[in-house]
């Protein structure tokens, strides 16, 4: 495994961890506004 494939690696799951929490925020924000409470 050459080592120029690790920090493309780690940006990949960088990615994934923003996505994942991004979608998580979308969600609590969408019931926020649809029921008035953020939890």
């Amino acid at each position: 495994m050459p080592a120029s494939a690790r920090p493309s690696r780690v940006a990949l799951l960088g990615h994934f961890c923003v996505s994942l929490l991004g979608k998580i925020f979308l969600f609590k924000a969408q019931r926020l506004f649809v029921h008035g409470k953020w939890t």
